[in-house]
């Protein structure tokens, strides 16, 4: 009888917490960044931001485009195989990523692209 009375506890112990890291997972989320700041921070620093595409660029392996918002523009670099959006001159889109050095200037290589 003991033996069933910590399995039933440690299957509630257990499920709490999944349950507990499910709900910190979804409130934790990137602070959106400005350009200005992005550009001065550490590499493979994770970064959100918005902005409006003013360049598309495509290669045989990779979107690279350019972002501006109120702070200035940035280049950010789309491997074909992360990008689920068609993107256009003009759109507004939110990029989350990492921060990448090239050439030493850093720039953002996009894991996620949400078209506005």
């Amino acid at each position: 009888m003991q033996e069933r009375t910590i399995l039933k506890l440690a299957m509630v112990v257990a499920l709490s917490g999944t349950l507990l890291l499910l709900f910190i997972n979804d409130k934790m989320s990137l602070d959106e960044s400005n350009i200005e700041a992005i550009k001065s921070v550490e590499e493979e620093t994770s970064v959100n931001l918005k902005g409006r595409v003013v360049s598309i660029k495509e290669t045989p392996g990779l979107y690279i485009f350019n972002v501006e918002d109120d702070t200035g523009e940035i280049r950010v670099v789309a491997f074909k195989q992360n990008k689920n959006e068609e993107l256009h001159r003009g759109d507004i889109i939110n990029i989350e990523g990492k921060v990448k050095k090239y050439k030493g200037v850093n720039e953002i290589e996009a894991e996620l692209i949400v078209l506005y």
